[in-house]
């Protein structure tokens, strides 16, 4: 059989506290003169201050004595010692006030910046909101526009074809030629306010920024990264420079603006909505 022995019930936290035993308590200073006297022997040579006031203490003995023997060198010299502790006091005083005011100073950056912080976040929650409503509105237009230019392009392949048969003379032939090209016009409507309907979404962000209806160029630069890629692409296409697009005094008003948008929506439109193949 084997010899192996349980150990003995409590012997697991006896060992613990056997070991906790063993470390070694941390020293604490003793109270009393005898603890002001060992801080001050720690570093004698930057507490020098309390050496001094040993001094004045040890002296006031001396100074009161001999005030109680009827000299008045006592007398001036105990006064003479309080106005010098005063003194040295109140400098003292005056570096604990400069700090409360820097810590106070401290405080009052601390709330500004958390201030600043929350309006921050709040910007960018705003933004962020802003961004994910125009990528629907997006992907909504871009369905629109495609179903249109769809029907468009099947409408005009119609009108061809009319135009081809309209040597018959034939009335009927006529009167549907006026109705399809009545419905394309109406679906080149529709795509011109899908497309404008983007532009501005956009743009509308920029001006919340700063309450202000004009572009500076740093802002129509922000105006075309934030736009979707085919709409960037087809603006680059004009070829035309900020100064170009806003005139001589550098800054796009809502009125360029909006001649812009409508010229660009009506050739997008023309050529088949954005998106189309060229």
């Amino acid at each position: 059989m084997s010899d192996y022995k349980e150990p003995a019930q409590g012997s697991g936290m006896k060992e613990s506290l056997v070991s906790d035993g063993d470390k070694a308590p941390q020293k604490q200073r003793p109270g009393g003169c005898k603890g002001a006297c060992q801080w001050f022997m720690e570093k004698p040579l930057s507490r020098w201050p309390f050496l001094v006031f040993l001094l004045f203490a040890g002296a006031t003995v001396i100074w009161m004595i001999m005030y109680l023997a009827g000299q008045k060198t006592g007398y001036l010299m105990a006064g003479l010692s309080a106005v010098v502790m005063a003194a040295y006091g109140a400098n003292h005083f005056r570096l604990l006030l400069g700090l409360k005011e820097e810590v106070d100073r401290m405080a009052r950056l601390n709330r500004e910046f958390k201030q600043e912080n929350a309006a921050l976040r709040q910007e960018v929650d705003k933004l962020t909101r802003a961004r994910v409503q125009l990528q629907t509105v997006e992907g909504e237009l871009k369905e629109s526009n495609q179903r249109l230019k769809v029907n468009l392009v099947k409408f005009r392949e119609l009108d061809e074809n009319l135009k081809n048969l309209a040597g018959s003379n034939l009335e009927g032939l006529e009167k549907l030629q006026k109705s399809s090209k009545a419905v394309m016009d109406r679906w080149k409507e529709s795509l011109i306010k899908n497309e404008k309907a983007i532009l501005n979404k956009v743009y509308d962000q920029f001006e919340y920024k700063d309450d202000k209806a004009d572009m500076t160029e740093q802002e129509f630069n922000e105006f075309l990264d934030a736009l979707p890629t085919e709409y960037r692409k087809r603006f680059q296409a004009l070829g035309k420079s900020f100064r170009d697009l806003a005139g001589d005094d550098s800054i796009m008003q809502y009125d360029e603006f909006k001649n812009l948008v409508d010229s660009w929506a009506d050739e997008v439109a023309n050529q088949g909505g954005s998106g189309t193949n060229k």
